[in-house]
């Protein structure tokens, strides 16, 4: 039995002693004295007390005391890590991957079988061919173009020599060269010919250039007809447009797909299923989901009155249910400006990393918020460390000169904060103090000053100074 037991046990024993009957007065007393331990504050906790009671220690320290403020919520996997993936059209399903499944970005989730797959690509196929055509058409319309150009330049230099010759011919019969009717009359002729010609061409190249316009124009049509149904496609995939034109050994990768795929957008966890094998979907009907939990959102909840007790950027501490978990610290984001109007709460956030996938979505959190600090420096001890016998708050001091030995000590406190506490008088920066196990000391009775007497540094008394 260790001192402290067998100092309770005496305790006890007085106690039946002065039950007794035959015994007198005078010698109840001497038992008594006899019994009594000698009062002192210093308890000794040799370490199979220490065992017995559970008692831990913690050290004081010195510093500005923070004002915490609790705020409970719970993480949430932020909406933006969240995907709902759909049936992309009316499709059956061929196969999906069960639920709680962790999955790489791009990893196939579900197989899906689908006529609009066949119908996109025949759409794809003659869009190509109309495109083909098109493009055909253009350059034979350009080719007849240039050469409307040539022709009707040739009918531009056979117009202007045939005014020449004209002109000569009047010339010369003004200077006095009369010239015959017949040849003016043909010389005229020939120049409204060559007019004629020349129109003629410039109306044929004027025909050719709208043809090249409308034939470039039934391309870019078709162009984009074979855009459109191959983005189509790559939306029915989810494989990009540029992927789906690339050339393979057998053709272009869009002639090669048979099936639907919904792939992940994200390396994350599928956390509902919606759909089973073998069922039809329609377009748009939700499949599966899949949250991305390698960061979660605090959200915590404040009565409305608090609104603006908060700030970005204050440092929060998360405490979790469970002790495997180790606290977290990160720092409030900006506050949100909306407040819900059922339960008059407002609403704040804190990043939360989450890269081990310890945490969960969904688990209460408690987070301690630093409201503001202490204008002064002190000396800060756990609020654990202090128990209150009656109005008087004490602690258990280790003795410095022997670690088997804890002093009562009274303390005077200052302000408290969530886990921390200002001593103002009783405890020196770099104490070591009873966390674990002060309740048990405190029940013992022991250590404790009779009344109208204080103790001394080497735990003697006696009474008060007059």
């Amino acid at each position: 039995m260790n001192k402290m037991k067998r100092t309770i046990a005496g305790l006890s024993l007085c106690g039946g002693i002065l039950a007794l009957p035959g015994c007198s007065e005078k010698q109840i007393d001497n038992q008594q004295q006899e019994a009594a331990p000698a009062v002192t504050n210093r308890l000794d906790v040799p370490p199979d007390v220490v065992n017995n009671l559970g008692i831990t220690y913690q050290s004081a320290t010195r510093g500005r005391l923070g004002v915490w403020r609790e705020v409970p919520g719970e993480l949430e996997v932020p909406e933006s890590h969240r995907w709902t993936l759909r049936a992309p059209a009316r499709a059956r399903i061929l196969s999906v991957v069960p639920r709680w499944q962790a999955v790489e970005e791009g990893a196939v989730l579900a197989t899906l079988a689908s006529p609009e797959v066949q119908r996109t690509q025949s759409a794809i196929a003659l869009a190509e061919r109309t495109l083909e055509r098109a493009t055909n058409e253009v350059a034979a319309a350009r080719e007849r173009l240039a050469e409307s150009e040539i022709h009707l330049g040739e009918a531009k230099a056979f117009e202007q020599a045939s005014r020449k010759r004209l002109d000569e011919l009047i010339a010369l019969d003004e200077e006095g060269n009369p010239l015959p009717a017949r040849e003016l009359i043909e010389a005229r002729r020939n120049v409204t010919e060559a007019s004629k010609a020349r129109l003629d061409a410039a109306v044929a190249r004027d025909d050719l250039v709208s043809r090249v316009a409308q034939k470039q124009l039934e391309a870019d049509q078709a162009r984009l007809a074979v855009n459109e149904q191959m983005n189509a496609l790559a939306v029915l995939t989810g494989v990009s447009a540029e992927e789906l034109g690339a050339d393979t050994p057998r053709g272009p990768r869009w002639r090669d797909i048979e099936k639907l795929t919904i792939r992940a957008p994200a390396a994350g966890v599928v956390v509902e299923l919606t759909a089973a094998q073998g069922e039809i979907a329609d377009a748009g009907t939700p499949v599966l989901q899949v949250f991305d939990t390698r960061e979660l959102r605090f959200r915590g909840h404040l009565p409305e009155g608090d609104q603006g007790s908060l700030a970005a950027g204050s440092p929060v501490r998360l405490e979790f249910p469970s002790r495997r978990l180790q606290p977290v610290d990160t720092e409030l984001a900006a506050p949100i400006p909306v407040a819900d109007a059922g339960t008059r709460m407002v609403h704040v956030e804190a990043v939360v990393p989450n890269e081990d996938g310890a945490l969960a979505h969904g688990m209460s959190v408690m987070a301690h918020v630093l409201v503001e600090r202490g204008n002064s420096e002190e000396v800060l001890i756990p609020v654990r460390c202090v128990v209150f016998d009656g109005l008087e708050a004490i602690v258990f001091k280790r003795d410095a000169s022997n670690p088997n030995v804890v002093i009562r000590t009274p303390v005077e406190l200052g302000a408290r904060a969530t886990d921390l506490v200002e001593v103002i008088a009783g405890v020196l920066d770099g104490d070591e103090l009873v966390a674990d196990g002060i309740h048990q000391l405190k029940q013992t009775g022991l250590g404790k000053a009779p009344e109208g007497v204080h103790f001394h540094a080497d735990g003697t008394w006696h009474g008060d100074h007059k």
